[in-house]
């Protein structure tokens, strides 16, 4: 037991829409998604991240929602908030997961006109008994 913290994302720019590609957890409660954006250009940009569970590898990937079935993402981020756990960034956000999936992948979209980040995100939990 104690914390377990894996990189979904490393940090690195992107242009267009992205699929990280599926990590296989060990068995985790709740949990955080730490999604810091170091650099951002383009016009009326936004970034959009959410996430994406199974069990197995034969299962559909499927958007994780909460109890009440709202898809669990961050907020738009237009890179004018502040960074996460007292990072020095240009925006970011704190996404929190209910519950871990025993495999995990985020996705992101982006709008604006060129819209480019550089971002990374991390996942963080309390890693439980089996």
């Amino acid at each position: 037991m104690g914390l377990f913290t894996d990189t979904l994302k490393a940090s690195g720019a992107q242009t267009t829409a992205t699929t990280g590609s599926g990590k296989t957890m060990p068995y985790l409660g709740p949990g955080k998604a730490y999604i810091d954006v170091t650099a951002a250009s383009g016009t009326a940009k936004t970034l959009g991240v959410w996430f994406e569970g199974r069990r197995t590898n034969s299962d559909n990937w499927a958007k994780l929602v909460t109890a009440g079935g709202t898809v669990i993402s961050s907020p738009a981020i237009t890179t004018t908030g502040s960074g996460t756990k007292g990072r020095t960034v240009y925006g970011g956000a704190i996404v929190d997961i209910p519950s871990i999936p025993n495999q995990i992948r985020y996705r992101s979209s982006h709008g604006g006109t060129s819209p480019s980040f550089t971002y990374s995100v991390v996942l963080e939990a309390n890693q439980g008994p089996k």
